[in-house]
């Protein structure tokens, strides 16, 4: 789909719990479930959403956001040659191999480079799940105009960082860590841990891998439904002492934090 931000609502889908904000990051709702993110629940919960919002929003545009657990993401080398959209969505389709796409058929593949020379994402959600994602926004008077995983509406909506210095950003919810290293020419790193077991385990092993990729850190974005804890606040502490960090509570494109 088409990636723009209208002046409108943005529903965040992840696992977890869903809200809803306006434009400028105003939350209209928030509800939370159980930590599973499998299709039925999180439609269930946009459903819910929206119905909740009814009485105190006219209907318009919309985008949504749901939980990188929900769809493939990989991080795909520059290619200057790739032009036309059938060949970027055959590129992407290829590297989200690695990452468990088997039928590309049954995915909305999309790819896109956000800085000319550098490393972009491919992203893929399923269509039979996004269709009817579409249809419950419909069902309740809005127009669904983009939908993105939350690591690309993360990236694509990043403001352009100084030139010297290395940002994390940090995208946590009750299904998923993922990380990525950027700096002022654009993404260096993507890499997503599910959560199994422990939730500190995940996240120490995802940032111990973003520390071997980048030994100093500037800044940590950190993005989710609440304010890192004290334990991730230790662990990233520990890893870039000099690093600042932020929690970004809209996040996803809402005009967050620019290092």
């Amino acid at each position: 789909m088409l990636r723009s931000w209208p002046d409108g609502i943005q529903v965040q889908l992840l696992a977890g719990g869903c809200r809803v904000v306006d434009r400028r990051g105003v939350e209209l709702h928030r509800s939370h479930f159980a930590a599973a993110a499998d299709a039925a629940t999180l439609l269930a919960a946009a459903d819910t959403a929206l119905s909740e919002i009814a009485l105190r929003r006219k209907h318009g545009s919309a985008t949504a956001v749901v939980s990188d657990h929900v769809a493939l993401t990989a991080i795909v080398p520059w290619q200057a040659e790739l032009t036309r959209p059938e060949e970027l969505q055959r590129y992407g389709a290829a590297c989200l191999r690695a990452h468990g796409l088997e039928d590309p058929a049954s995915y909305l593949v999309h790819t896109e480079f956000r800085t000319y020379g550098m490393p972009g994402l491919a992203y893929a959600l399923p269509v039979g799940w996004t269709q009817a994602l579409v249809d419950v926004f419909g069902t309740h008077g809005w127009r669904l105009q983009s939908l993105l995983p939350a690591s690309p509406a993360t990236f694509f909506s990043m403001r352009r960082l100084p030139r010297h210095g290395v940002q994390l950003n940090l995208l946590h919810d009750a299904a998923t860590c993922a990380a990525m290293l950027c700096d002022h020419g654009g993404l260096l790193c993507h890499d997503v841990e599910p959560v199994i077991g422990n939730p500190m385990g995940t996240l120490v092993r995802l940032l111990s891998r973003m520390k071997a990729n980048v030994e100093e850190v500037s800044a940590v974005r950190y993005i989710s439904m609440a304010e890192p804890g004290r334990d991730i606040a230790d662990c990233v502490a520990s890893l870039w002492p000099a690093a600042r960090m932020e929690a970004d509570i809209a996040g996803y494109g809402l005009g967050g934090l620019s290092s």
